[in-house]
């Protein structure tokens, strides 16, 4: 896949897009949204539903705070609120008696009651990717345990969605094997990679598929593998692979228009390459050195988080 390149990239590094908000504003940002989390976090008890936005809160104050202080210990604590989120929401929708417990801070442990609703727009396939991955950069054994009892095919839209179809489900499931140790993770993933090519998209489906989803999955089948595996096996370097990830990334969040004029430059959510970030970070644990850095990678979440 070709990429695009900046002037401020070099070969170990890839430069962030400007959102174009100056940084006094995005502090009043983030002030803001911490206020909004929190009266979100004691409604929770009252209001299972609100566990969707809260989740979408918190993957957006975890790019503020990388924005505006990259090294911040509070990006981990929010990618780790996010994920355990998304994996309660979804847990709550497993067949099984009694509540789902979850800790999100402040509250302590709270219990949720199951339910047989359809699941909220926030709350399909590629939140629990999103949710895996937040999981995975912040070392979080709780909010993977939640994830793996997810029932990913009531996640999916009735009738699924073409790209559900393509490639969203086997990526789902593969994450939910491989986090497991299951068997047949790797092969999802491969099946995975390969829909992201289906004509049968629309084409913000396939744009999305083509710049986010297939580079992660690429990241996702390599993480493991020294270079000398990969390159013996015609693969490209996890370096490579990780480089070409993160400037399509910057590509999707800067350039792509979901619909005419809908720019995303300035949503937090692309402050972060969370699936790169992820993947980054359990190839670390496994003693394998990147040289790759990046705007979109918070050091403190690859240096400093407990394996998952």
């Amino acid at each position: 896949m070709q990429v695009m390149v900046t002037h401020d990239d070099t070969t170990s590094f890839i430069a962030g897009h400007d959102p174009g908000i100056s940084r006094a504003a995005l502090i009043r940002q983030t002030n803001n949204a911490i206020a909004e989390f929190d009266e979100l976090r004691e409604s929770l008890r009252e209001r299972p539903r609100n566990l969707s936005i809260f989740a979408k809160e918190a993957r957006r104050l975890a790019g503020l705070f990388h924005m505006v202080n990259p090294d911040a210990p509070e990006v981990s604590l929010f990618l780790r609120l996010l994920a355990r989120a998304v994996g309660a929401d979804a847990a709550r929708r497993a067949p099984g008696d009694g509540p789902v417990q979850v800790d999100l801070g402040k509250l302590g442990p709270i219990d949720l009651p199951r339910t047989q609703e359809q699941p909220p727009a926030l709350l399909r396939l590629r939140h629990v990717v999103d949710g895996y991955h937040a999981a995975f950069a912040a070392g979080d054994q709780p909010a993977l345990a939640l994830l793996a009892l997810a029932p990913l095919e009531r996640l999916a839209r009735v009738p699924p969605t073409a790209e559900e179809q393509a490639y969203m489900l086997a990526h789902a499931r593969g994450l939910q094997r491989l986090a497991q140790g299951i068997v047949g993770g790797n092969q999802l993933l491969l099946n995975a990679i390969n829909g992201c090519e289906s004509p049968e998209m629309i084409p913000a489906a396939r744009d999305a598929a083509r710049l986010v989803a297939s580079p992660e999955i690429e990241l996702a089948l390599l993480h493991s593998q020294s270079d000398e595996e990969a390159r013996a096996a015609r693969l490209p370097a996890f370096d490579e692979a990780l480089r070409n990830a993160l400037a399509s990334h910057r590509e999707y969040w800067r350039d792509f228009e979901p619909n005419p004029g809908e720019r995303q430059n300035k949503d937090p959510q692309g402050f972060i390459a969370l699936g790169p970030l992820a993947w980054a970070t359990l190839r670390r644990d496994r003693g394998f050195a990147s040289g790759i850095t990046s705007d979109y990678l918070p050091r403190s979440v690859i240096e400093s988080h407990a394996k998952a």
